[in-house]
């Protein structure tokens, strides 16, 4: 049995199988590139942007302070948190008549902040287009109202509606065909590393060298291999 293996006779192996690690990589590209056409059903993404605002009332000749910005930053993660929450969703649901429960509908969304800013995006995706930006427009428009009941404060303003997206934001095929194929190529080297190490065969005499260290006192040619020892015709 062959319990190491130095670098280059690791390497030589690889080069020698190489057709095997292309095969198996092969397949598992195609595995993972039809499981992801076939099997996973797309989803699309559609995001409205709201801002958020902690002053009530700002007059023309007003101006708005550093501590209000910071304030409406902070108040950014309070809203997200509130519009996520059953009474808000509960209230979409209704208006829209949408087949869901809070909770599918909560997994249905991510809130944002944009860049550390005041504006805050609301995403939403399901397997329609249009549904998704229906969600969208439907949580901007009602969440401004409810921010305020509870919060009693500041203000939220829709800046960008969600249109439809027709572009699948999910799964990503490029990405699961190249998992699929430096997968495979990961499995098509490690069965050769441990087929090679499991093998107790002995090959000829600079194996029954390395291993045995006995003496070679003699080797039988086979005939018709020239690098047996034999001869060609």
């Amino acid at each position: 049995m062959q319990s190491s293996l130095d670098l280059l006779e690791l390497i030589h192996l690889l080069l020698k199988k190489l057709w095997i690690i292309v095969l198996v990589s092969a397949i598992g590209l195609l595995v993972a590139f039809g499981y992801t056409k076939l099997l996973i059903t797309p989803k699309y993404t559609s995001s409205v942007k709201l801002y958020v605002s902690n002053a009530k009332i700002i007059e023309p000749q007003d101006r708005i302070n550093y501590n209000d910005i910071t304030a409406s930053q902070k108040l950014v993660s309070t809203y997200g948190v509130i519009i996520q929450s059953n009474k808000v969703l509960s209230q979409v649901i209704a208006s829209e008549s949408l087949q869901f429960t809070t909770n599918k509908l909560k997994k249905m969304l991510d809130v944002k902040s944009v860049e550390g800013t005041e504006v805050m995006e609301i995403f939403v995706s399901t397997e329609n287009p249009q549904l998704s930006a229906k969600i969208a427009n439907a949580i901007a428009k009602i969440a401004p109202e409810s921010i305020k009941q509870i919060t009693k404060a500041g203000t939220v303003e829709v800046v960008d509606e969600a249109i439809p997206n027709l572009s699948p934001s999910s799964p990503n095929t490029m990405m699961n065909s190249i998992i699929g194929l430096i997968l495979g190529a990961f499995i098509a080297v490690l069965y050769i590393i441990l087929k090679e190490m499991m093998d107790t065969h002995v090959k000829g005499e600079d194996d029954i060298r390395k291993y045995y260290d006995i003496p070679v006192l003699g080797s039988i040619p086979v005939l018709g291999s020239q690098v047996k020892g034999g001869y060609s015709s």
